[in-house]
């Protein structure tokens, strides 16, 4: 990016971010008045991995992202209460960490062909009544993994055109469930 003279990120954007990771194995000392420092490094990988934290985050996620990790106790916004991960067209990886995505109550995740590996750490989507678990059309898909008390209170829970292989479910998950899919390719 020899060319790139100036950034303007919306406000409150690197609000508390002192050096930028540029993807190249190298961390450089950089503030948004003094952005030419880049001009030097001749090639910027784009990093597939991603960690979400808030809601806002789900907006900036780039359909190239493979790898997506939802912190621990993260996106516990009440308003956030669906997720659709077919954005991420290119995700094989998604880890969501414990306590994570308490409101939502409606989690698909579908059409995504080169997902491999779903992982859900205990007591997430734990706030809601009635929800639905759906992963469908996932061609590559070989292991789910749902900790301890997540979706307790959700009434369906939906796996259907994938490969799986291994499907683990913990305790005190889908208790009230009502409806069941399970359906092979």
């Amino acid at each position: 990016m020899p060319s790139l003279t100036r950034v303007t990120p919306p406000r409150d954007s690197f609000k508390y971010t002192e050096d930028w990771d540029i993807s190249s194995g190298r961390v450089i000392p950089l503030s948004l008045t003094d952005v030419g420092k880049l001009e030097k490094y001749k090639v910027i990988l784009h990093n597939p991995h991603a960690h979400v934290r808030n809601k806002n985050d789900w907006v900036l996620l780039a359909s190239t992202v493979t790898e997506l990790r939802v912190d621990n106790s993260c996106c516990n916004d009440p308003d956030f209460t669906e997720l659709k991960m077919d954005v991420c067209a290119a995700l094989k990886l998604l880890v969501i960490d414990e306590k994570s995505l308490q409101y939502v109550n409606n989690l698909v995740i579908r059409g995504l062909s080169q997902l491999e590996e779903v992982s859900i750490g205990s007591k997430c989507f734990t706030e809601t009544e009635g929800g639905r678990f759906e992963v469908s059309d996932c061609n590559a898909l070989k292991r789910v993994s749902i900790g301890d008390e997540c979706c307790s209170e959700w009434s369906e829970f939906v796996l259907k055109n994938c490969s799986v292989e291994e499907v683990s479910i913990g305790d005190g998950c889908f208790v009230y469930f009502q409806n069941t899919v399970f359906e092979g390719e």
